[in-house]
């Protein structure tokens, strides 16, 4: 499941080996503009952003990821 929230930030439920990670989302490197995956957070009291969960995955992965997300997206309208 995949969305795109108010502030246009793509967002997707995404399940990896079994576990579904609620609140993924396709960011964009500030330097370089390509795109990666960015782990659920939730805002501190103290206003700084704390990852919610957190795993290692390869570059090609993400890209992998990615691309299905952008494909259900596509497919949904």
């Amino acid at each position: 499941k995949a969305r795109t929230d108010s502030k246009g930030i793509v967002r997707a439920d995404v399940e990896i080996n079994g576990i579904t990670i609620y609140g993924m989302a396709i960011m964009a490197n500030k330097s370089t503009g390509e795109a990666f995956l960015s782990w659920p957070r939730q805002k501190g009291q103290d206003g700084k952003y704390y990852s919610v969960c957190y795993g290692r995955l390869s570059d090609s992965d993400q890209e992998a990821i990615i691309g299905e997300i952008y494909a259900w997206l596509d497919s949904q309208t």
